[in-house]
């Protein structure tokens, strides 16, 4: 199997074998490891460009959630300097202020304002959910299984499997089921998803789609051993006629080796992956 490096976009992965060729003593490792952070931090900022229907539905409400969180700290923020400006400190000698006893129409105001709030973020938080995480399946279309440190996904129709490079059919909601053989992993593919954990032994779903054809960049998001930064994959949305050719070649591919009795095929299908080949029962 390739490295796993070539997983990356090629703009990515040639800044940091630019690093790697320069660094000649300790602390142009450490640079290097602070690149790939910092390289990761900006693709982590995709995910305010959502391109499916769950993923735009998370943003919607984080947008809505913001909003609101901005409104409470501007009222608060102005009661409190009205206070400061219209009753300046207290001065020795003077009379105390007048101590009210109570009012009911406040009392009742301050809290209903709080409740419809939460009931209103209830229901779009609810609603949320059930766009960006509806019920699965009995059975998942792919199974993706988080490795040290790499990602296997097995398409449950038609036996291909696959590493590092997803393909999916553009505007086709596709069930995952999510599992890990060693550690903990975090699937999540920004633009895409929500991130989800893999737990070995504990699987874990997740629906996925794209609303137009185009590559995007996965991680593991779960520290998970000394390659971690390192572990990447490529989610491919093609349009349905070439993702049912992708997927014939890849049959072809599985069916030839069956024959010849071979129990895995590793084959190059572009230049910034490698994908396993493998029957699956």
């Amino acid at each position: 199997m390739r490295n796993l490096c070539s997983t990356w976009p090629l703009s990515i992965t040639s800044k940091v074998l630019a690093i790697v060729r320069r660094s000649r003593h300790t602390h142009e490792f450490v640079n290097l490891r602070l690149a790939s952070a910092t390289l990761l931090s900006v693709d982590a900022i995709k995910a305010l460009n959502p391109q499916s229907p769950q993923a735009r539905a998370i943003f919607n409400l984080g947008i809505v959630t913001a909003i609101v969180m901005t409104v409470i700290f501007a009222v608060v923020v102005g009661i409190v300097v009205y206070a400061l400006l219209r009753f300046p400190r207290w001065r020795e000698g003077e009379r105390d202020p007048e101590q009210g006893r109570g009012n009911k129409t406040i009392e009742i105001v301050w809290t209903a304002i709080p409740l419809a709030i939460v009931a209103v973020l209830f229901v779009l938080a609810a609603r949320t959910m059930g766009i960006s995480d509806p019920r699965p399946p009995p059975k998942p279309d792919i199974v993706v299984i988080g490795h040290q440190w790499w990602w296997e996904a097995r398409y449950t129709n038609s036996g291909i499997v696959v590493a590092n490079e997803i393909h999916i059919p553009v505007g086709k909601p596709l069930a995952l089921r999510l599992d890990a053989a060693d550690v903990l992993h975090e699937f999540w593919v920004p633009e895409l998803a929500r991130k989800i954990k893999t737990v070995p032994g504990h699987p874990n779903h997740i629906w996925i789609q794209a609303d137009k054809p185009g590559t995007y960049l996965g991680f593991c998001w779960e520290f998970c051993g000394t390659q971690h930064a390192w572990m990447h994959f490529l989610l491919v949305t093609d349009p349905q006629a070439e993702f049912q050719q992708w997927e014939q070649a890849q049959r072809a591919v599985l069916f030839r080796s069956l024959r010849r009795g071979a129990g895995i095929v590793v084959q190059n299908v572009s230049e910034s992956s490698a994908t396993l080949i493998a029957g699956f029962s």
